[in-house]
């Protein structure tokens, strides 16, 4: 990622606009302030990896596009972080996931039990 001057939620974003134009739409996809997107934007399009344009159907909305190096970056990071993952999930030996299985459970149980007494408690107005 340090090749293409890219922090994690820039590369988000920018994976993100492989399939969106609109900043707008990217922005509750995210859940990211539109101030914060407009300073990832102004990065990324300094960088060379993302455009912007005026959306030729309402000349008032701008569209973002992936340049081809921005198209590039994604896939060369994504490849990265891949092979990243798949070099430790070796290390995890079949007790490491049972034991991780046991816990989600667990954990899945509890947070259901919690959610459910909190929608029992909850009054319904008519």
């Amino acid at each position: 990622m340090e090749k293409y001057h890219l922090h994690p939620k820039s590369l988000i974003v920018l994976g993100v606009y492989q399939s969106m134009t609109q900043p707008s739409l990217v922005s509750r996809h995210l859940h990211i302030p539109m101030p914060t997107l407009s300073n990832i934007h102004r990065e990324l399009e300094k960088n060379g990896l993302l455009t912007k344009q005026i959306d030729v159907e309402d000349r008032r909305r701008h569209i973002m596009k992936l340049t081809p190096l921005g198209s590039e970056a994604v896939n060369t990071c994504l490849t990265e972080i891949n092979k990243f993952y798949d070099s430790k999930k070796s290390e995890i030996t079949p007790a490491d996931t049972e034991a991780g299985t046991k816990t989600l459970i667990v954990l899945n149980q509890c947070f259901s039990e919690t959610y459910l007494k909190k929608q029992s408690s909850k009054k319904v107005l008519l």
